[in-house]
């Protein structure tokens, strides 16, 4: 029972850092939006010009622009919820993270009530933690605690 305690003690004081995270950059994000100087577009690239249609357009350059191929389009297989779930977690292990990514957010979709929604939580946020986006990673960790606290990837 002790250890059952002491645990519960690690992940409650787990929780609070990620909540506190998370205040503090609503806070900065709040900061930098009030600072932003009126008249500034943040969707609008630097030396780029709104048209006439109000969207903006890149600045001209002599050097032309490379294209890049198109990604596969991701969809889920018309079998069960566990077939799916290894269908995005396969991307995840090959490391392709976006499709990874795509793949769990539609798993989340399709299977709301399926008993692997807390491990494609956990994939969710462990991949905003790799691409260096920490306040998505703390929301899905924390929506992981809060939903399934009895989650294995919880500990």
């Amino acid at each position: 029972i002790e250890e059952l305690e002491y645990r519960l003690r690690q992940q409650d004081q787990a929780m609070e850092m990620l909540r506190k995270e998370l205040d503090l950059q609503r806070q900065e994000a709040a900061q930098a939006q009030a600072s932003r100087p009126q008249g500034v577009n943040p969707a609008q690239p630097a030396g780029s010009t709104p048209n006439n249609s109000g969207l903006a357009t890149a600045p001209a350059t002599d050097t032309p622009t490379a294209t890049t191929p198109a990604k596969p389009t991701i969809e889920l297989p018309a079998g069960g919820a566990a077939e799916q779930y290894r269908y995005a977690f396969e991307f995840i292990r090959q490391n392709d993270l976006d499709s990874g990514f795509t793949a769990m957010e539609m798993f989340l979709k399709a299977n709301p009530g399926d008993d692997r929604v807390g491990s494609a939580k956990f994939w969710l946020g462990r991949i905003h933690l790799l691409k260096g986006r920490m306040p998505q990673a703390a929301q899905q960790l924390l929506a992981l605690i809060e939903e399934h606290p009895n989650h294995e990837k919880r500990v």
